[in-house]
């Protein structure tokens, strides 16, 4: 939600009723077919990954049976289109915050998506096609909560060190508060990390400390002056197309200009 609230016009209003009818419809398009899928077939042993296409097979034949399949895979490829594009958000977010290489927050100028940043995020994912099943369940997870313990730690982190910026969705209560409010989900969060395998565990350590290594090497490029940190988004061409520009709101941009601020004073 937060990697695309930013492109939603009166966010305060739209986003609160998004969600409610986001929850409600993906609740009745898994409840609704189990109801159905039980009455056609009660024996709950028979079910298995893809059983819901053998239910309708039951009931209208063949086709019905290929129809359920087309849709479970339109499905998934939805799901992952969505993935794919929210991730490439939070790619867009760190280029714009100067944590990562400016042209990845390149926008096109008509439908302003991030392409760079999508083309990116699909060549991780192509990478990972290698792996079983299983294993890309387990290196889902072990990010998925990896990044949740991350979000934590920065909530907290931010209202410490940066008490004053706008929240219009702040958790009502103060740090101590925030940090009890936080407790269980970090405990779950670490036993499932606990639970995971040593070669996801190692192959996730792996990763972290080249994204640390990386991210070193980039501040030492941007302190020395490479343009391909310093260079400004909207002024990135590609393929002769510059990319649309928009005002965001930085913290680190923010600190930068009192910074400067400051020294213009002196």
């Amino acid at each position: 939600v937060g990697s695309v609230a930013g492109q939603v016009k009166n966010p305060g209003v739209t986003m609160p009723k998004a969600m409610m009818w986001a929850i409600i419809s993906g609740s009745l398009t898994f409840l609704i077919p189990l109801m159905f899928g039980s009455v056609i077939d009660p024996d709950f042993s028979h079910w298995h990954a893809g059983h819901f296409a053998i239910a309708g097979e039951m009931v209208g034949g063949k086709p019905l049976f290929y129809s359920l399949v087309v849709a479970a895979a339109m499905s998934r490829l939805t799901h992952f289109m969505a993935e794919l594009c929210t991730n490439a958000f939070f790619l867009q977010g760190m280029a714009d915050e100067r944590l990562a290489p400016p042209i990845f927050g390149w926008k096109h100028p008509v439908v302003r998506a991030p392409w760079v940043s999508i083309l990116a995020n699909f060549v991780i994912v192509l990478s990972m096609c290698t792996l079983s099943l299983p294993e890309i369940f387990e290196f889902s997870n072990a990010f998925t909560v990896a990044g949740v313990i991350l979000a934590l730690w920065a909530c907290v982190q931010l209202r410490i060190t940066h008490p004053d910026i706008p929240r219009p969705y702040a958790i009502p209560v103060g740090t101590f508060g925030l940090i009890v409010f936080f407790l269980p989900c970090f405990f779950l969060s670490v036993y499932v990390l606990l639970c995971l395998s040593l070669f996801t565990v190692s192959i996730c350590t792996g990763v972290t400390l080249s994204g640390m290594l990386v991210h070193y090497a980039l501040n030492e490029a941007k302190a020395a002056g490479w343009s391909g940190m310093t260079v400004r988004v909207q002024d990135i061409e590609i393929l002769g197309t510059r990319s649309y520009a928009e005002e965001t709101f930085s913290l680190l941009g923010e600190q930068r200009d009192r910074l400067a601020a400051a020294r213009t004073d002196v």
